[in-house]
């Protein structure tokens, strides 16, 4: 049987964080593990060094016109890409539109449930969202909307947590409480959030005062 191609479709850098990466990274390991060849595409200007160091993908490359959904598509057969991942924001009905006219076989992460979807399936990383979510949006006729906790991406190092290490309800000595943001955009949120937990008595910890410094 002839080796799968997958293609990652990413941006990384200030404005978009770095969770799309770790993200792709993830489940193109465990792709990997499967026999599955994987790749990655990102634009010129996303800042992520050493990407092949320790990486999944076995190539990337960049788009010069990262908005212009024909060139990623010329991407996909030129490397005869089996399944597109779409993790980004830049993929509105004429980008998709343009993937679907070239049969270009994608699925794409997504945030908003607003819009249009015409790609194999669309994952909605939000657990608590629910297909009903989409019902105002256009699919395409063999759209598939994935929901829910199966869906969640989780880092192995959280994987990996031992059960015991974990806070119980009746823990007199406090329960411990992990906060996650994600985008570049929301660092200012993020301090604000920390420097308000700090000044709460109910919180004791001093890495506070390195996070807000």
């Amino acid at each position: 049987m002839a080796n799968k191609h997958v293609l990652f479709r990413f941006d990384v850098g200030g404005n978009v964080g770095a969770g799309h990466f770790v993200r792709c990274q993830l489940i193109a390991r465990q792709l990997v593990n499967s026999g599955i060849t994987c790749l990655a595409v990102i634009s010129a200007d996303s800042e992520i060094p050493n990407i092949n160091e320790n990486s999944a993908f076995t190539k990337t490359l960049t788009l010069t016109n990262p908005d212009d959904g024909k060139e990623l598509t010329e991407i996909c057969h030129a490397l005869q890409i089996t399944t597109l991942f779409i993790d980004h924001y830049h993929c509105d009905y004429d980008y998709q539109k343009k993937l679907l006219e070239a049969d270009v076989k994608w699925g794409q992460f997504d945030y908003f449930c607003s819009g249009h979807y015409l790609g194999q399936f669309v994952v909605n990383i939000n657990p608590s969202r629910t297909a009903e979510d989409y019902r105002h949006c256009i699919l395409g006729q063999k759209t598939e909307i994935l929901c829910g906790l199966y869906y969640v991406v989780i880092r192995e190092q959280f994987c990996q947590l031992p059960l015991s290490d974990l806070p119980s309800r009746d823990n007199s000595h406090g329960a411990t409480v992990f906060v996650s943001f994600g985008a570049g955009t929301t660092a200012p949120f993020v301090l604000d959030l920390l420097q308000t937990m700090q000044k709460s008595k109910a919180v004791k910890n001093s890495f506070f005062d390195d996070l807000t410094q």
